[in-house]
């Protein structure tokens, strides 16, 4: 995939050739391509199968900006609004994540029907490809079960009869998600090699159908998959885990590839440049001390003039702080005017390339560390906080450089230890705001957004005597009431009026 998903498809056009009336000679336009004349080999496929692979988007860094952890801070952004609970069925975000997802499902159901009735290479090959294309199909309704909960469930091309369809159960959703899931772990290999590199493979479906199994609760089911995830490994260094020289390591299951000059990455731009994810105070403040303590721990050893300092070495290898070298110079809030929390993001930032929207690292989608976390709550609530829990924990911890968890936890103390783990470990990854939400704890922590105030930390001379003052800087709002669950577009619901408005909305 490294290879070939930079390139640009006129496949996309498959999606839209179905439902069509055959005119009496049946010609076949010059500007698109037929679907039932393009499998006939496995080069041909493969095109196809690329096709479906770029529908994935990268929206995922930006959920954590509607979360506790940070902020969007431009409205036009989308993640700003769901932040701050002012979004509904026609903000554009909500749209843009529902119609993308389905134009992966889209050309996924395509793509699956095409080659088995049009294919005619290798069996073996065929069906790693239809495993691919069934693990992605897997990924999109995954995330809209997550968010949106009762959504269409649409397996196969539709006619533009055929067009409206209404609602299924999340409960069928997620049935179909975990057998798609199944399928493809049955023929997808375990690696690839080469230009392949990129491809969905067995530990992806694995891992995925344990995320999926997790977010419903399943939990001995998802421990019991978790296990199955094998022939990873944590990669040495958290602090150079995200970047071009780490790409395609031991820990990376799935993720989203780019390269230069092809397929670029804008997220440097985004994160470096423009300042659209800002993290809060009250991120920083849920960093542990070096020895383990949390910072409210008298004991802990925080010095609250210099509050950055003997902290979960994960902080400063995350976010960029005052004081900290930043590309390539010290950081002073107080000179930069685009971040109104005084920090900024390090983490996907590709420091040294000035090229910033031709930025090639990739965007991890799942790793490792997710799996042994997923593993720990999953079987601490199954069980409770055995040895395994344990084992699990500790070793994301131990990467980290921090210390292992107390023993003699009870099971309610070690789902606390794992759900801040979770936190810190996979800040702008955009899982905070699925898991607070599953939690069922996106109300009590979703508060008020803070900051320092940038004009009281303008002495680069000298950081340790800087003031660090708290500052509101947006409000963080979450109805419990309607805000577990996303609105279905309103331009769907008129545009197909077997779809029914989620009831809370």
């Amino acid at each position: 995939m490294k290879i070939t998903k930079y390139i640009i498809l006129p496949v996309v056009l498959l999606v839209m050739l179905t439902g069509c009336k055959k005119d009496f000679l049946d010609l076949t336009p010059m500007d698109q391509i037929d679907p039932n004349a393009f499998f006939n080999n496995e080069k041909e496929a493969s095109i196809a199968l690329t096709g479906v692979y770029s529908a994935l988007d990268d929206i995922w860094i930006s959920y954590d900006a509607m979360s506790d952890d940070m902020i969007d801070q431009y409205p036009w952004e989308g993640p700003f609004e769901i932040g701050n609970g002012t979004y509904g069925a026609e903000t554009g975000y909500i749209t843009w994540k529902w119609q993308g997802n389905y134009k992966g499902i889209a050309r996924a159901n395509l793509f699956i029907e095409k080659m088995k009735t049009k294919a005619v290479f290798d069996e073996d090959v065929k069906n790693r490809m239809i495993g691919e294309a069934k693990f992605l199909r897997a990924f999109w309704y995954a995330d809209l079960a997550d968010f949106y909960e009762d959504v269409p469930l649409i397996t196969a091309p539709q006619s533009l009869a055929e067009a409206n369809t209404p609602k299924s159960p999340k409960a069928d959703v997620i049935t179909q998600v975990l057998k798609d899931l199944d399928d493809a772990a049955t023929v997808l290999p375990a690696s690839y090699s080469g230009g392949d590199i990129g491809r969905a493979t067995k530990g992806a479906a694995l891992a995925l159908k344990t995320r999926v199994l997790l977010y419903n609760s399943r939990w001995a089911e998802a421990a019991a998959v978790a296990k199955t995830v094998t022939g990873y490994s944590l990669y040495p260094s958290y602090a150079s885990l995200f970047t071009v020289e780490a790409e395609n390591n031991e820990e990376v299951i799935f993720d989203s590839q780019y390269i230069k000059d092809k397929r670029n990455n804008g997220y440097s731009t985004v994160i470096r440049d423009w300042r659209s994810f800002c993290p809060f105070k009250q991120l920083t403040d849920s960093y542990y001390m070096a020895n383990g303590k949390p910072i409210t721990d008298p004991s802990s050893g925080f010095d609250p003039v210099s509050p950055f300092d003997k902290r979960d070495p994960r902080l400063g290898q995350t976010i960029g702080l005052p004081g900290q070298i930043y590309d390539g110079s010290v950081y002073i809030p107080a000179n930069d005017q685009n971040t109104p929390t005084g920090m900024v993001i390090r983490k996907w930032v590709e420091f040294g390339n000035n090229d910033y929207w031709n930025s090639e690292i990739n965007i991890i989608l799942i790793r490792y560390a997710d799996v042994l976390l997923m593993y720990a709550e999953a079987q601490n609530e199954a069980t409770g906080p055995d040895a395994s829990v344990y084992d699990a924990i500790n070793a994301v911890r131990q990467r980290a450089g921090m210390p292992d968890v107390t023993p003699g936890l009870n099971q309610s103390q070690m789902r606390d230890q794992i759900r801040h783990e979770r936190r810190i470990e996979f800040v702008g990854e955009g899982l905070r705001y699925s898991d607070i939400r599953r939690w069922r704890i996106a109300e009590n922590v979703m508060v008020n957004g803070t900051g320092y105030d940038k004009t009281l930390l303008s002495d680069p001379s000298n950081p340790a005597k800087w003031q660090f003052k708290e500052i509101v800087v947006d409000e963080r709002v979450f109805n419990k009431a309607k805000n577990y669950v996303w609105p279905l577009p309103e331009s769907e619901i008129t545009t197909n009026k077997k779809l029914i408005q989620n009831p809370v909305w």
